[in-house]
C-alpha cells in the first residue's frame, strides 16, 4: 500500500509505499533410501519492498525531491528436482539459500535562476548478494584420489607398483562429502550529474536554446567466492593420510585444505567516469530546428583478483590490471514538425 502526507501545504509533503509478500514453496527434501520427507517447501521465498519520496519547496524557485527505495528478498532453496523421484522432491543434502537487498537513495534539486534552470541529482546505489551453492558434483576430492581397492581406478608404475599412495577407503569416504561454496556479491555506486538549460524555445523569443552538464561516478564492486568440503579434514585424519602429500591427493600441497576449505577468491572491480557534455538548439523557423551537441569522457577501469587454496591449481597470488578511456561522442539533429502532431 501506499500513504501521501501533506506536511505544510505548498511546501512539504511525504509518499510512502511499502509492499511484502512471499510464496510457501512446493518442492520437500527427501530420504532417497525410504521417501520419507526430511524438509517440506524448501523453496519457499519472501520479499519485501519500501520506497519513501519528499517533495519540499522552500520557496518559489528552488525544489528538493530526496527519496529511497529498499528491497529484499530471501529464498530458502532453489526449486530443483530429482526427475527419479516423485514430482516436486529432491534427495540434495545441501541447502541453497539466498539472500538479495537492494538501496538506492537519491536526491534532486532544481532551480529557476530566470534565465536557466540548474538541476542536481545525487545517487547512490548498494546491492548485495549472498547464496549458497550445492557444490558437492564440482568440489569432489575423490575425483583427485585413487582407490587402491577398484583396480580400475589405480594407476601403476611401469613396475606395477601404484603411484599414489591413498589408504584404503579414504577414496570412498571423500566420495561421499557434501560441498558448499558461499559466494558474496557487493556492488556501490557513488553518482552526480549538474546540467543548466536555458529556458525551452517560444515562437518569437531567441531562436536558440543551450544545454550544459557535467557527470561523475565511481562504482565498485567485490565478490567473493569460498568453498568448503564438509569433513575433509576429519576423513584424512581417520584415515591416517597427509592432505599435503600429492601421492594421497594428486595436485596436494601443505595448506590447500585448512579446516575443509579447498578454495577461496576475492574479485574486486573500480570503475570511475567524468563526463562534461552540451549541446545548442537552433530554430530557423518555429517549426525547424537543428542540434548540434557533444559529449568528452574519461572513465578509469581497475580490476583485481586473488585467489588460492588447493582448486586455485597452483595459480594463486593477486594480479590487477587497469584501463583508461577517453570517448568523445558528437551529436547532431535535425527536426521539422511538418504538423502539430506529425515530426520528421
Amino acid at each position: 500500500g501506499a500513504v501521501n502526507i501533506p506536511v505544510i501545504e505548498g511546501k512539504l509533503a511525504l509518499r510512502v509505499g511499502a509492499e511484502t509478500a512471499g510464496g510457501g514453496g512446493y518442492v520437500a527434501n527427501v530420504n532417497p533410501a525410504d521417501g520419507s520427507v526430511l524438509k517440506a517447501n524448501i523453496n519457499s521465498n519472501a520479499y519485501q519492498v519500501v520506497r519513501g519520496t519528499a517533495l519540499w519547496k522552500p520557496n518559489d524557485w528552488l525544489t528538493i525531491t530526496p527519496s529511497v527505495v529498499w528491497q529484499r528478498a530471501i529464498t530458502r532453496d532453489v526449486d530443483a528436482q530429482y526427475l527419479l523421484l516423485p514430482s516436486f522432491q529432491t534427495p540434495k543434502t545441501v541447502a541453497e539459500p539466498g539472500r538479495d537487498e537492494l538501496i538506492v537513495p537519491s536526491l534532486t534539486a532544481s532551480a529557476d535562476l530566470g534565465f536557466a534552470d540548474l538541476t542536481a541529482v545525487t545517487g547512490y546505489y548498494q546491492r548485495q548478494f549472498t547464496r549458497t551453492l550445492d557444490s558437492t558434483a564440482f568440489d569432489n576430492l575423490a575425483l583427485y584420489a585413487f582407490d587402491p581397492l577398484d583396480a580400475a581406478l589405480t594407476c601403476t608404475d611401469s613396475g606395477g607398483n601404484p603411484v599414489f599412495n591413498s589408504p584404503p577407503g579414504l577414496f570412498q569416504a571423500l566420495n561421499q562429502l557434501p560441498s558448499r561454496t558461499f559466494y558474496s556479491n557487493t556492488v556501490r555506486q557513488w553518482s552526480e550529474e549538474a546540467r543548466l538549460a536555458s529556458k525551452p524555445y517560444e515562437p518569437g523569443g531567441l531562436p536558440f536554446s543551450w544545454l550544459v552538464g557535467l557527470y561523475y561516478s565511481d562504482e565498485h564492486t567485490t565478490a567473493t567466492d569460498t568453498e568448503f568440503v564438509s569433513g575433509a579434514d576429519t576423513a584424512f585424519s581417520r584415515f591416517g593420510a597427509d592432505p599435503a602429500d600429492p601421492t594421497v591427493i594428486y595436485g596436494a600441497f601443505p595448506g590447500g585444505f585448512p579446516g575443509g576449505q579447498v578454495y577461496r577468491s576475492l574479485m574486486s572491480y573500480d570503475t570511475a567516469q567524468y563526463a562534461v557534455f552540451g549541446e545548442g538548439t537552433y530554430y530557423p523557423w518555429p517549426n525547424v530546428r537543428l542540434t548540434f551537441g557533444a559529449r568528452y569522457g574519461y572513465a578509469r577501469d581497475g580490476e583485481k583478483t586473488d585467489q588460492d587454496l588447493f582448486y586455485a591449481y597452483g595459480d594463486s597470488g593477486q594480479t590487477s590490471s587497469v584501463g583508461r578511456f577517453y570517448p568523445f561522442i558528437p551529436k547532431f539533429a535535425a527536426g521539422w514538425d511538418v504538423t502539430p502532431d506529425d515530426t520528421v
